[in-house]
């Protein structure tokens, strides 16, 4: 059946809402507490919907998605409509660098690093603070490192600090990536959902965006980890 969006919003419940995006929008993927529902070309639903966690779990997750959402900075997501009790939330549909036909070519292009130049930096790297901050005081170190490596006439250990730098002075100069590293260091989300390769996306203006920013560390440490233990 069709999806009107006028005859959506006319329901009174989120249950309501919830079954009918269900039974009138493909389902795109399962995480482990939330669906995602194609509603146009521009625009998903996220929904509170898992066969392994509480629901109450989707819901927590995307109310800290749209906390974030809402500050409409440009490189997250555009947030739309909400449940009253976060049991959907509608944002704009985004395409990952690796599901984009071209999209790693692009991304390396826009940004000068690879998409695993930057996951791997994100997953790595534990600070607080301005990323710019961290950056600059890492280069430097690092070209201590190699004057006293080619002082030294070691060469070939000189060239994984070289290597680095190169890496490092390259995100100095983009601030697409500079916002959304400072980003994950001040807002208290797992680190490790952040910095999965399918969370670095184009947005549909072909911005760099970073999606599923509902993990937070509260989250998780409350219910995944319970979970597992």
């Amino acid at each position: 059946q069709p999806f009107y969006d006028k005859e959506f919003f006319r329901l009174k419940t989120p249950g309501e809402q919830v079954g009918y995006i269900k039974s009138r929008l493909p389902c795109i993927g399962y995480g482990s507490s939330r669906a995602v529902y194609i509603a146009n070309t521009r625009k998903v639903f996220k929904v509170a919907d898992s066969v392994t966690m509480s629901e109450d779990v989707g819901h927590a997750q995307n109310e800290a998605e749209w906390e974030s959402l809402a500050h409409s900075k440009p490189f997250l997501p555009r947030a739309f409509h909400r449940a009253a009790d976060f049991s959907w939330i509608l944002v704009e549909l985004c395409r990952s660098v690796e599901s984009t036909p071209g999209g790693n070519k692009k991304f390396e292009g826009q940004t000068g690093l690879t998409l695993a130049e930057l996951t791997t930096f994100g997953l790595s790297q534990v600070f607080r603070g301005d990323v710019r901050e961290h950056l600059k005081k890492s280069i430097a170190y690092e070209e201590t490192l190699i004057k006293r490596f080619e002082e030294g006439g070691r060469e070939i250990s000189a060239r994984v600090p070289r290597h680095r730098k190169g890496q490092w002075e390259r995100m100095l100069k983009c601030e697409e990536v500079l916002d959304i590293l400072n980003f994950a260091a001040r807002v208290g989300r797992v680190t490790n959902e952040l910095f999965s390769p399918d969370n670095i996306a184009f947005g549909a203006d072909g911005r760099i965006v970073l999606l599923d920013t509902g993990l937070t560390e509260e989250i998780f440490a409350t219910h995944y980890m319970g979970q597992s233990a």
